[in-house]
């Protein structure tokens, strides 16, 4: 990285990063509904380059800036053998192949300023504009010789995808504090996501290298826009209390998705009261209700297969509501106090709560609640020392329901089933910041410890119709961290710093405790499945730095 400044109101900033990753990492294929689990190789860079220029003057000032960034795959194609079989058949292949992450580039210009206008008010914007580009060829149909021999599937619609994407972004805010007792902020946000990848339609295609089905298919070319307008106002009521008071709407415009617009209304509002000195409480509250007046589940369905979907496909269920685009009611309720009784102690507490009401969901995700408990303490002995501590609890609950689906007929003859699932989640932390010798020597120390647990209860309102609904096990992570660092100023420009960092994890999930690479002795459903055993085990890192920093 590199920066210059020529005077106090220009600066120059330029960073560039070549990053190259190699190595091997666990991917899942399948031949049907025999899951077989890979050594991905990867072989992979990625370049970045970033440009600023900024101006500041006494009453505007003005950023304009450039990013680039390209990612280079140097393994294109993945192919792998099927344990199970030696010769290629209609129904199986004795080889699998899957195309990897395609090459591509990005680049977006910004440009962001700030302009002190009349009546106390200020204006704040930006603007950027992106693309996104890869045009990597597509693999065969199939590597299945028998298919090719057999079947003479049409060609493909085109040798490569040529995937283009815009990106558009405006960000826009109004502030006024010309009344000393009442401030107005407005804000504006609009993000266009603009797919131009072309919409092709393939004539057939072939699932699992096993057979071809002639049905038409179409890619879905996925674009939205999101706009988020919001206004506020602050009063200070009297001396102690001063009040906030806001309202924001969010609409989406989609492409191509169940429901194409969505529009939520918010309301907010908080009040702060400081009775004395050294007391400070804090109560804020804020009501959501999104609206989705045309929710239209088979509309997916009708893009994706221009001739209609294949004889016997369920689809998919249609009271079923996507969690970002159902009808949903949202309530957020936090207080906070803080309690100063020395210059030197600080005590702070919190509590919060949320809830998410999916009132016209059927099925899916239909509620969502979750609290928060958070309590921290600093403590400043000394003027060149300052100790610190936090202990948060998170709960969070979540209520799905969803059906058990093997024909048509049974979308009409109950099999629903649902699941309780929670989340809780202790955290711990402290440290502390010393200037050993002030302007010369510095030392930091801090540590965290985070304990979550899961549970998921599932129970069925009439017996489904293989498996018996029961609850799953409890799973459990836990995560520590630990960082120190000393800094030392050899001059008024010169200050290197060394660091160390440990991070120790372990976990235990009940879906990957029991991998192993052979199943067959666990589930006797997997007698065409192996896997690698690969799980994410518990591991220690210890990591040293040395960071020189040199400031012209």
């Amino acid at each position: 990285m590199f920066s210059f400044s020529p005077n106090n109101k220009l600066d120059f900033k330029f960073q560039y990063t070549n990053e190259r990753r190699s190595g091997t990492k666990p991917l899942g294929g399948n031949f049907a509904f025999n899951p077989v689990e890979l050594i991905e190789p990867t072989s992979y860079r990625t370049q970045e380059a970033k440009a600023n220029i900024e101006y500041a003057a006494t009453d505007w000032n003005l950023q304009l800036g450039y990013m680039a960034s390209i990612f280079d795959n140097n393994v294109d194609v993945l192919v792998w053998d099927n344990p199970f079989r030696e010769v290629d058949a209609v129904g199986t292949s004795s080889r699998g192949r899957m195309d990897l992450y395609p090459n591509n580039t990005a680049h977006n210009f910004n440009a962001s300023g700030a302009l002190n206008l009349p009546l106390s008010t200020r204006f704040m914007g930006t603007v950027s504009y992106g693309w996104r580009q890869q045009n990597d060829k597509f693999i065969p149909y199939t590597i299945n010789s028998a298919l090719d021999t057999v079947t003479n599937y049409p060609t493909l619609p085109a040798t490569s995808l040529n995937g283009k994407i815009g990106t558009t972004l405006m960000n826009f805010s109004l502030v006024n504090r010309y009344y000393s007792s009442i401030w107005f902020t407005a804000r504006y946000r609009l993000f266009d996501y603009n797919n131009q990848t072309p919409s092709l339609i393939f004539p057939a295609y072939v699932g699992y290298d096993g057979n071809v089905t002639r049905v038409q298919r179409r890619n879905a070319v996925i674009s939205y826009k999101k706009m988020n307008a919001s206004v506020d106002a602050s009063l200070r009521m009297v001396r102690d209390v001063s009040l906030k008071v806001g309202y924001e709407r969010e609409n989406w415009d989609r492409t191509h998705r169940d429901a194409e617009k969505t529009e939520e209304n918010i309301y907010k509002a908080s009040l702060d009261y400081t009775p004395r000195s050294w007391l400070l409480l804090r109560t804020s509250y804020s009501l959501g209700a999104k609206k989705t007046s045309n929710y239209d589940w088979e509309s997916i369905a009708h893009e994706m297969y221009p001739q209609g979907e294949p004889v016997g496909v369920l689809g998919q269920l249609p009271q079923l509501r996507k969690f970002d685009m159902a009808t949903r009611d949202r309530n957020k309720a936090n207080v906070l106090a803080q309690i100063t009784p020395l210059d030197v102690l600080s005590f702070t507490g919190s509590f919060g709560l949320a809830n998410d009401d999916f009132k016209e969901s059927l099925y899916g995700l239909l509620s969502n609640k979750s609290d928060n408990l958070a309590f921290d303490v600093s403590y400043n002995p000394t003027y060149d020392i300052v100790l610190f501590a936090g202990y948060a609890n998170e709960n969070f609950k979540y209520a799905m329901k969803s059906k058990q689906r093997s024909t048509p007929a049974a979308d009409t003859t109950g099999y629903d089933w649902n699941s309780d699932m929670k989340d809780v989640v202790h955290s711990f932390s402290g440290g502390l910041t010393w200037a050993i010798n002030p302007e010369i020597v510095d030392f930091a120390l801090d540590f965290s410890y985070s304990d979550a647990t899961g549970t998921i209860a599932t129970r069925a309102d009439k017996p489904l119709l293989v498996p018996t609904a029961q609850d799953y096990p409890d799973t459990r992570s836990i995560l520590r961290q630990l960082r120190t660092s000393v800094a030392y100023h050899l001059t008024e420009h010169f200050i290197p710093r060394i660091e160390y960092r440990f991070e120790g994890y372990s976990e235990s999930y009940f879906n990957q405790d029991v991998m192993e690479p052979y199943m067959l002795p666990v589930d006797p459903g997997t007698s065409g499945a192996v896997f690698l055993g690969a799980r994410q085990p518990g591991y220690s890192a210890h990591i040293v730095y040395l960071v020189l920093s040199y400031n012209l």
